[in-house]
């Protein structure tokens, strides 16, 4: 099984406890220590729990994200991309 990062409808479905969603998760998770969710899926989702009004539904959500791994996205310049594409292909 190869590590990956939760999109937002896979979080939402496992927050949900929608049964399937959560056995993969469990199978993910024999493998991996942790989920991997990028931060356009934690704002995503916050934003909903924010308009819903649902305290704790928001603390349980901010529960799960410090029990588990928050990706930021980052690309690199556009000179340590080149400089590194050029290591590998020379």
């Amino acid at each position: 099984m190869k590590r990956c990062t939760l999109d937002t409808n896979i979080i939402t479905a496992f927050l949900k406890k929608e049964l399937k969603v959560v056995k993969r998760v469990s199978d993910y998770l024999e493998f991996f220590d942790r989920l991997s969710i990028n931060v356009i899926s934690y704002y995503e989702i916050l934003r909903g729990l924010k308009d819903l009004g649902d305290e704790e539904k928001l603390r349980g959500f901010e529960g799960f994200i410090q029990e588990n791994e928050l990706v930021s996205i980052f690309k690199p310049p556009i000179s340590n991309y080149e400089r590194e594409r050029r290591k590998t292909w020379n």
